[in-house]
Formats: structure tokens, C-alpha cells, sequence
């Protein structure tokens, strides 16, 4: 199996690719997929993050023309792009599973964003047995790291640099609602601080440490006026602060602790690294991981070559399923059917394909 993955990292140049982050959802994926599998008959898997587009491609397939699918200009996206090959690129996806090498440490949302991504692979008949049981394998890999609480823990190092920055300042405002955020509100509230942090729903007050005064997102700008340092710890899309508030923050002490980044640059506000942020809680997780990997890819491998070398007729038949389903899936889209109904045929289409090719 010759396995190519082609990244593109918003995280690098948040700036260029603010305007586009939001419209890289499912739809964008399949349609690269597709356009993919179309124009060079190789299958493949993509999904967007907020700070993340990736393709999982079996075969050779030329960068330019798979940013061109995603509708990323190759031009502009060239210093934000890294290729990985073979083993790299099924380590690299483990790893993405888990959650720890995500910009926002731990996040478990990526599990699912992998999960609809295989689900809309093998819709589309872009997909391939070794992709869906690599995506298989890397889903329950994720869940077994996700259960041992690794990822759960909090990036305390962050915690710790940004209490100690800010612990000086009397007015506090921050800027998101994450476990970070509210780890530090506590610090800062029992070292006798004010704070205010900001809720996009304020009915949910219960999210806050009992002190924690509770304002609107809406209302940080205003609220940001009377503070005296303020931290972003969002995990909005979106720039929490726009070089058109400058004057909000006139004077002010502003740390951009949120992944991507989302304080404007003009404001020249103070990261995790420049306060000597190391990554110590992630290191140490992935030190521990790094066994348990190791014996994940020896696994895929060792199912790839028990594949290759036993009946491949199942490997076939399953192939012959994506291709037959790739060819129909404009026509089942098109139908003025019930979704469930979709999803339905789908299975029934593959299944009938499967059980006549191997009965042949």
C-alpha cells in the first residue's frame, strides 16, 4: 500500500485562511474527494478542522492539483503544507486520533470528525478496504488513549505561565469558557484578582468558578476597556479580537493563549512562548503513548500482509462496491428521498455488490 498525505496547517498563517476556515466543512471534503478519485482515479479520505485540512491518498497523487480539489491555491498554501508517506502518514493519523498533537490540546472532537469522514468516504465510493481499516484502526485507537485520561488532563503548563503573567494585574477579563479558562478564573479569584470571563450563553453561569463575574462575548470589548490585562482562550473560528477594537485595548496587556490563534496582529499580544511555554504535559503523554503506537502500526501492517497474501476475493469485492457506489452516488443523491432512506440504499447497493462478486 502506498499511502501519501498531503496537510495544509491554518494554525501557521491563521490570518490567510480566516475568510475560508468555516466553508471547509464536509461538503468541501467530498467534493475533493470525489474530484480526486474522478481526475485521478486514486482513493481517498479528507476532512477540515478549524486549524486543519488533510488528505489520506492511496497512491501518487501531485500536491498542487489535491489543493486545487479543496479549493486551497497552491500558491498561497505552499508554506502551510507538509507531505507525509507510508508509515509516517498512519503514525501521524494515530496520533491525530488521540488528541494530542492537536493545536487545542486534547480535544475530542477530532474522533468524530475522523468517524463522519471515513462514513463520508465510503458514501461518496471514494474510500478503499486498507483506507477504512486504517480510519477503523485509528478511531479505536483514539478511544483507548481518550479512556486512559491522557488526553483529559489539563495543559497545565499554559495554566501556570498565564497565572503567573497575570497575577500581578488587579482587573482580569478572559476572553472563552475552556477548561484552561476556567482553571485559571479559579487561581486568579482565590489569589484575591477580579475576573470576568466570557460566556456565549450566560444561562450556562454554572460553568464558572463561584467569584467569576460573567458577562456576554458580545460585551468583551466594552468590558475589555476597564480591564487591566486580558487573555483569549477561545476556541472560536473566529478573531475574538479584530485590529478594528485596537482602541479597546489601548494601554492594555493582551495574551493570545487561543488556539488558532485569534487576536489580531496588531496588537502585538504575548503568547505561550514567549513566556517559555515547553509543551511538558504533551511530551510527557506521548512518551507514554509511544509503545502502545508502535504496536498499533505493526498491527495495520500485519493485517495488510495477511491481506495481500490470503483470499484477496473479499478485498476485491469490497473495491468493486466502492467503485460501483462511486458511479451511482450523484444518481442516490439526486432522489427525493428521506435521508435514512439514502443511507439505506447505500448499504444495500454495496452489500448486493459484495455478496454477487464473491458468488461469481
Amino acid at each position: 500500500m502506498k499511502l501519501n498525505l498531503i496537510s495544509v496547517d491554518f494554525t501557521k498563517s491563521p490570518e490567510k485562511y480566516s475568510s475560508i476556515i468555516e466553508d471547509l466543512a464536509m461538503n468541501r471534503s467530498k467534493r475533493a474527494m470525489l474530484k480526486i478519485k474522478r481526475e485521478e482515479g486514486l482513493s481517498s479520505i479528507s476532512f477540515n478542522t478549524c486549524d486543519r485540512a488533510e488528505v489520506y491518498i492511496l497512491g501518487e497523487a501531485k500536491p498542487e492539483r489535491v489543493l486545487r480539489s479543496l479549493s486551497l491555491s497552491p500558491i498561497l498554501s505552499k508554506c502551510d503544507m507538509s507531505f507525509l508517506s507510508n508509515e509516517d502518514a498512519i503514525r501521524h493519523l494515530f496520533l491525530l486520533s488521540t488528541g494530542l498533537i492537536s493545536p487545542l490540546y486534547g480535544e475530542e472532537a477530532i474522533i468524530s470528525q475522523l468517524k463522519r469522514a471515513s462514513a463520508l468516504s465510503s458514501r461518496a465510493g471514494t474510500s478503499s478496504p486498507e483506507l477504512r481499516k486504517l480510519f477503523n484502526m485509528a478511531l479505536a485507537f483514539g478511544r483507548r488513549v481518550l479512556s486512559m485520561g491522557l488526553s483529559s488532563e489539563l495543559d497545565q503548563e499554559r495554566v501556570d505561565i498565564a497565572f503567573s503573567y497575570l497575577n500581578k494585574y488587579k482587573s482580569i477579563l478572559i476572553i472563552g469558557s475552556s477548561r484552561e479558562a476556567r482553571e485559571l478564573s479559579s487561581r486568579l479569584i482565590k489569589a484575591g484578582r477580579e475576573v470576568y470571563m466570557t460566556l456565549r450563553d450566560t444561562k450556562k453561569d454554572f460553568l464558572s468558578y463561584p467569584g467569576v463575574h460573567i458577562i456576554g462575548y458580545e460585551e468583551r470589548l466594552e468590558k475589555a476597556s476597564k480591564a487591566d490585562a486580558v487573555i483569549s482562550l477561545s476556541k472560536s473560528v473566529y478573531k475574538t479580537i479584530e485590529g478594528k477594537d485596537k482602541d479597546y485595548f489601548s494601554g492594555k496587556c493582551v495574551l493570545d493563549f487561543s488556539y488558532p490563534n485569534d487576536v489580531d496582529s496588531s496588537l502585538s499580544a504575548i503568547s505561550p512562548e514567549e513566556l517559555g511555554y515547553t509543551g511538558k504535559t504533551r511530551k510527557r503523554a506521548l512518551e507514554i503513548v509511544e509503545p502502545l503506537l508502535e504496536e498499533e502500526i505493526k498491527a495495520f501492517f500485519k493485517w495488510e500482509e495477511s491481506a495481500i497474501s490470503e483470499n484477496s476475493l473479499p478485498i476485491d469485492a469490497k473495491r468493486l462496491s466502492e467503485n460501483v457506489i462511486f458511479r451511482l452516488g450523484s444518481k442516490i443523491e439526486a432522489l427525493s428521498i428521506p435521508e435514512e432512506d439514502k443511507k439505506g440504499l447505500y448499504s444495500l447497493i454495496g452489500d448486493s455488490v459484495e455478496r454477487s462478486y464473491i458468488a461469481l
